[in-house]
């Protein structure tokens, strides 16, 4: 008898598990996003690959765009703008390095750390662009706006 109800408990307990699986929605990694450089690459080493070249060429267009930003701004909006990119670098660090410890110990920490950065690196992009765009087009000199023939 009471190996009937420890398997009807855990029978239970397997059943409860699934339907909270089914029911809870799921909130992929970074690596999995829809706007993820590399997905469909499999293998630990070429993910790494994939997202240390992404994040590269994302931190490439990042201190392009903040240089940009930085030469349309006046001494007090710099100052302001970097204590902001200050904290974002905290942030971000502090970010990827806590969501990439889910994965210690394991093969997916690397490529968890890269596509994290990757992806914070995409969106301070986007939240830049957002909030500085107009000072840009407002700033620049006429020359960036008309086509070169």
């Amino acid at each position: 008898m009471e190996e009937k109800m420890r398997v009807h408990k855990n029978f239970g307990f397997v059943v409860g598990c699934l339907v909270l699986g089914i029911s809870t929605p799921s909130h992929a990694q970074h690596m999995n996003e829809a706007d993820a450089p590399c997905r469909g690459v499999e293998q630990t080493y070429q993910l790494s690959k994939c997202f240390s070249e992404a994040s590269q060429k994302d931190s490439d267009n990042l201190e392009k765009l903040y240089r940009d930003i930085q030469s349309v701004l006046s001494i007090s909006e710099k100052n302001k703008l970097e204590i902001s990119q200050d904290y974002w670098e905290k942030y971000s660090k502090s970010e990827c390095e806590a969501e990439s410890m889910l994965y210690d110990g394991g093969t997916g920490r690397v490529p968890a750390l890269l596509a994290c950065d990757d992806a914070i690196l995409r969106q301070r992009i986007a939240t830049l662009k957002a909030g500085f765009n107009w000072k840009l087009i407002q700033g620049m000199p006429a020359k960036y706006f008309h086509k070169q023939q």
